[in-house]
């Protein structure tokens, strides 16, 4: 499911039922536009269907590249809340959001 807000991009997606969860290692989005990213992307918990809370923002690369290709996204590891989370629960559904 793809949702479009003004300026923004949410997908949600289920992890799989490993039983010790997911790995975040990286999202891939694919896209152009040259310079610098002056946007987002982070990843969000479910609620009832729509966007729950941030559990973290994914680092992004220095630049952008001119043609349509697909970007890397990071996760760092971090704790959740002070960057993308490490770990996923087990078939959880979590959204990937994109604010421009």
């Amino acid at each position: 499911m793809l949702s479009n807000l003004t300026n923004d991009q949410a997908q949600a997606f289920t992890t799989g039922n490993h039983p010790h969860g997911c790995k975040l290692i990286r999202v891939d989005i694919r896209m152009r536009g040259g310079g610098s990213p002056g946007y987002a992307v982070t990843i969000r918990e479910n609620s009832s269907g729509n966007l729950g809370s941030s559990l973290g923002t994914l680092q992004h690369p220095a630049s952008l590249p001119s043609a349509l290709q697909d970007v890397q996204f990071t996760a760092s590891g971090r704790p959740r809340r002070s960057g993308a989370p490490s770990r996923l629960g087990v078939t959880q559904t979590q959204w990937r959001t994109q604010r421009y």
